[in-house]
C-alpha cells in the first residue's frame, strides 16, 4: 500500500519534471522568437493606435460638417436672407429690375456666402473622403497582419503537432501539461 502510494508519487513528480522540462523546452523556443514576436506586437499596436486616431479625427470632421450645416441652415433661415429671397422672387427672372438686383452689392454679398458655405462644405467633405480611404488602408493593413499572425501561429502548432507525431497526439501532450500545471 505505501509502496504503490510512493510510486504514484513518483510517477507525478516524473510527470510535472517533464511537463516542466517541455515547458521550459518550449520558453527557450519561444524565446528565439520574442524579438519578432514583439516588433509584431509593436507594429500591431500602431496600426491599432493609426486607426483610432484616424477615426477620432473623421469624429472631429464630422462634427464640423454638422456645425457647419447648423450656420448654413440659420443664416438661411435669418430675416435678411428670406428678404434677399422676397425681393429676387418678387422682381422675376428676367426684368430689368431683377437684373439691376442681382448685380447689387447686397445680392452679390448674399451669392459669396453662399458659396463660400458651399466652398467650406466640399472642403470637408473631401478632407473626409481621404480620411475614410486613410482609414480603409490602415484596416486592410491590420486584417492582413492578422492573418499573417494567425497563418504563423499555425505553422509553429502543426510543426509542434508533426514532431509529436499529428494533432491528436499533440492535442493530448498540451492538456496533459495544462492538467500538471493546474495540480502544480
Amino acid at each position: 500500500f505505501g509502496k504503490a502510494h510512493m510510486e504514484s508519487e513518483d510517477s507525478g513528480s516524473s510527470g510535472s519534471k517533464i511537463s516542466n522540462q517541455s515547458i521550459a523546452q518550449e520558453a527557450a523556443e519561444n524565446k528565439g522568437n520574442d524579438g519578432t514576436l514583439k516588433k509584431n506586437v509593436r507594429y500591431q499596436l500602431s496600426e491599432a493606435d493609426e486607426l483610432t486616431k484616424l477615426r477620432d479625427e473623421q469624429q472631429r470632421l464630422d462634427e464640423q460638417r454638422r456645425e457647419l450645416k447648423e450656420e448654413r441652415s440659420a443664416w438661411l433661415g435669418s430675416d435678411a436672407v428670406k428678404e434677399i429671397e422676397a425681393k429676387k422672387k418678387a422682381l422675376g427672372i428676367f426684368s430689368a429690375e431683377a437684373k439691376a438686383y442681382r448685380d447689387s452689392e447686397e445680392y452679390q454679398n448674399y451669392l459669396a456666402k453662399r458659396k463660400d458655405y458651399n466652398a467650406r462644405m466640399a472642403q470637408l467633405e473631401d478632407q473626409s473622403a481621404v480620411l475614410n480611404g486613410r482609414i480603409k488602408e490602415a484596416g486592410a493593413r491590420m486584417q492582413q497582419q492578422n492573418a499573417k499572425k494567425g497563418k504563423a501561429e499555425q505553422a509553429v502548432y502543426d510543426a509542434k503537432a508533426e514532431a509529436h507525431g499529428g494533432k491528436a497526439e499533440y492535442r493530448r501532450v498540451l492538456a496533459k501539461e495544462r492538467l500538471s500545471l493546474i495540480h502544480i
